[in-house]
């Protein structure tokens, strides 16, 4: 699972099946556990931090 400090690829809206491009960011925080989990992502282009869903996260920026 991803922790503080983790770049990371994520859909920025929708949910896992969303069909909008992915972008990248840094996990600044995690609530929870598992897929319980909620993870605060600073995003590499905006600065901006929001949470997310763990079925958000796509994995590591080189994931295809």
């Amino acid at each position: 699972s991803s922790q503080p400090g983790d770049k990371v690829k994520y859909n920025p809206i929708g949910g896992a099946s969303s069909k909008v491009s992915t972008t990248t960011g840094t996990i600044v925080d995690v609530k929870g556990s598992g897929t319980d989990a909620v993870y605060t992502i600073e995003n590499d282009k905006t600065n901006k931090k929001r949470e997310y869903h763990a079925g958000n996260i796509k994995g590591t920026p080189d994931t295809k």
